[in-house]
C-alpha cells in the first residue's frame, strides 16, 4: 500500500516518496507500507527505496576570464545522475581522485549477513536527493528490571552516505520506551562503540565485515542495558538532576561579534555594552544580536524547567523509578521527543534532539560510573 504525503516539515528531505514502513504508516505519512510478517531483507529494502541511486566520478573544471575551461587535475566531483523524483544531475561533493564510491547494493549485501531472525527491517528511506539512505532494524524487546511497565524495543539505525567526507556507513543503537514512545539515544562514540566504514579503495573488501557491525551493535546494546539498569537503581540528588538536565540543554555561546563588543565597550563586568559609545548602526547590530542570544537562552531555560517538572511527575507515573538517575534521563528524553517545534520527529533520531539525549546519557553515565 502506498501512502501519500501529508504536508509535513520533513517531507522535502525524503526523495519523492521513497520510504518503507512495516505494517503501519510513519509519522510523515510518506511511502509504502509492507506487511508485519514480511521477511524483507536489508538489500531488498535498499533496492526499493534507492535501487536506482548511483554515483559517478566526474572531472572538475573552471572557466577562466577568456571563457576557456581549465581542469583541476587532482579533484573529482561525485555526481548522481537523474532519477525518478529528481530530474537534474546532483553533485554530492568534491573529493580527491583516490575516492572510490561504493554501491548501495554492496552495502545491502553486507547487512543481509546480520541474523534476520534477530534484526528485522522496520523502516527504510532515501534522503537528501539520494545522498543518504537509512534503515532501522528492530531487535529483541526487553524489560527494565523485569518490570512489564518498563518494556523497551531495541533498534539499530544504519545510515549509508554517498557524500565524500562522510562515513560510508554509520551504525547507531537506540531504545524506545514503550509506555511513552520516547527514543533513548546514546552516544556510541562516548562508549567507544561507534562503527563507521569510510569510502576508500579497500572499502568494498571491508564490506565483508558484517560480523564486526554485528559485534559492535551487540556490545552497544549490552552496554546500554547495563547503563539503564544502573540508572534505575541509583538515587539522584537535586544536583545530579540539574547536571543531567543542564548537560542536555546547553545555553548557546554569544556570537563572536557580541563577545568582542562586550570586551571593548562593556561596563566594568564586561557583560553590559555601553551603547552611548557606539553609533546608531552599531547599536542596532548589537541590539539585534543580543536579542537573538537572549531568545535562544530563554528557550533553553524553558526546556530545562519543563524537564525538571517532568522529573517531578515521574514518581506518579513510575513510583518504583521516581527520584533516580533513570527518571532524570527519561525526563530529558520526554522533552526532547515530544516538545513542539521544527524537525521534531527526525531530530529525535539523528538531529539536535538526539544530541540532547546523548549528552544527557553521557552525564547520567558519569553519575553511576
Amino acid at each position: 500500500m502506498v501512502v501519500s504525503a501529508k504536508g509535513n516539515s520533513m517531507a522535502h528531505k525524503i526523495l519523492g516518496s521513497r520510504f518503507l514502513s512495516r505494517s503501519q504508516p510513519a509519522w510523515h505519512g510518506l511511502g509504502e507500507i509492507f506487511p508485519a510478517d514480511s521477511n524483507l531483507t536489508p538489500s531488498q529494502a535498499i533496492a526499493k527505496v534507492a535501487g536506482d541511486i548511483t554515483t559517478d566520478k566526474r572531472r572538475v573544471a573552471w572557466r577562466d576570464d577568456d571563457g576557456e575551461w581549465q581542469e583541476i587535475p587532482d579533484y573529482r566531483a561525485i555526481v548522481r545522475p537523474p532519477v525518478e523524483g529528481s530530474s537534474e544531475y546532483e553533485v554530492f561533493g568534491v573529493t580527491g581522485t583516490k575516492f572510490e564510491p561504493i554501491s548501495l547494493a554492496d552495502v545491502g549485501e553486507v547487512l543481509d549477513g546480520m541474523p534476520r531472525d534477530v534484526h528485522k527491517v522496520e523502516t527504510a528511506g532515501c534522503l537528501e536527493k539520494g545522498a543518504n539512505t537509512f534503515l532501522s532494524l528492530r531487535g529483541e524487546d526487553w524489560e527494565l528490571l523485569g518490570k512489564g511497565e518498563e518494556a523497551h524495543q531495541s533498534y539499530i539505525l544504519v545510515s549509508v552516505s554517498l557524500k565524500p567526507g562522510k562515513a560510508l556507513i554509520t551504525v547507531k543503537s537506540t531504545e524506545v520506551r514503550v509506555v511513552c514512545w520516547n527514543t533513548q539515544s546514546f552516544a556510541l562514540a562516548g562508549a567507544g562503540l561507534e562503527f563507521k566504514l569510510d569510502h576508500n579503495k579497500a572499502a568494498k573488501d571491508r564490506l565483508g565485515l558484517a560480523t564486526k557491525i554485528m559485534a559492535t551493535v551487540t556490545q552497544a546494546r549490552e552496554e546500554s542495558r547495563k547503563a539503564f539498569e544502573a540508572f534505575a537503581t541509583t538515587p539522584a540528588t537535586s544536583e545530579d538532576v540539574r547536571t543531567v538536565v543542564n548537560s542536555a540543554f546547553v545555553v548557546p555561546a554569544k556570537s563572536k561579534f557580541l563577545q568582542e563588543i562586550e570586551k571593548a565597550f562593556g561596563d566594568g563586568a564586561g557583560s553590559v555594552v555601553q551603547m552611548d559609545k557606539l553609533d546608531a548602526v552599531e547599536q542596532n547590530m548589537v541590539a539585534k544580536d543580543q536579542e537573538r542570544w537572549e531568545r535562544s537562552a530563554e528557550l533553553v531555560h524553558e526546556r530545562r524547567n519543563a524537564t525538571l517538572e517532568q522529573f517531578d511527575s515521574f514518581s506518579d507515573t513510575s513510583p518504583d523509578l521516581g527520584g533516580t538517575v533513570w527518571a532524570a534521563y527519561n525526563a530529558v528524553t520526554e522533552v526532547a521527543d515530544w516538545r513542539d517545534g521544527r524537525n521534531a520527529a527526525p531530530g529525535s533520531l539523528w538531529g539536535s534532539r538526539a544530541a540532547e539525549k546523548e549528552r544527557a546519557f553521557t552525564a547520567a553515565l558519569e553519575l553511576v560510573s
